[in-house]
């Protein structure tokens, strides 16, 4: 089924594929809807949940692994980021007026 994107398959809940289901749905009660509902969205978060944590341990891999062949480099970009912070965490404290 194609979607907008054109990338991702969207998630089916089986109760409501065809026609058939959805005339039944009209006569269910709040309760017998809400299930199949709540177990669609429960597949789609997991789906999400897995492939953010495929990415994140990828991003993680790479990461690791430049850090490693360019150690000199990652070392300067620390002393940079945290001279940077330093200077924009102290700045309010040297302009305040003292009593």
């Amino acid at each position: 089924m194609p979607t907008t994107t054109g990338k991702r398959k969207p998630v089916e809940i089986p109760h409501l594929r065809n026609n058939r289901h959805r005339r039944r749905l009209v006569g269910m009660k709040m309760a017998d809807v809400k299930e199949p509902v709540k177990q669609g969205f429960s597949k789609a978060y997991e789906t999400v949940q897995e492939k953010v944590t495929e990415k994140a341990q990828d991003v993680a891999r790479t990461t690791d692994d430049w850090v490693h062949e360019n150690p000199w480099q990652a070392i300067a970009i620390v002393a940079v980021t945290s001279l940077i912070l330093g200077v924009l965490l102290a700045r309010p404290r040297i302009y305040q007026e003292s009593d």
